[in-house]
């Protein structure tokens, strides 16, 4: 595939980087941009991430209360121990 450069301020090109339907993969490939540079002109026009924590933000305790309830939903209670095999 030939790579060209992007008009970013383009409103064909704002509507692909604005669709959640598609992952950044895809939007790479119909613009005709690599994929590193599609996320760093993201981060850049100050999109984020849906469900993704950044570096600058620090997870509340509720945040961190409904991940581990989803991760014991998911794979199940496992105790690291019981009580009768440490003695």
């Amino acid at each position: 595939m030939a790579r060209f450069k992007v008009d970013w301020d383009n409103p064909e090109i704002l509507a692909i980087i604005e669709d959640p339907a598609l992952s950044n993969q895809e939007k790479a490939d119909k613009m005709g941009c690599k994929y590193s540079t599609l996320s760093h002109k993201r981060s850049e026009m100050g999109y984020k991430y849906p469900f993704r924590v950044g570096i600058d933000h620090k997870l509340t305790n509720k945040e961190r209360k409904a991940r581990y309830n989803a991760k014991i939903k998911k794979i199940g209670y496992k105790p690291l121990y019981t009580l009768k095999e440490n003695g």
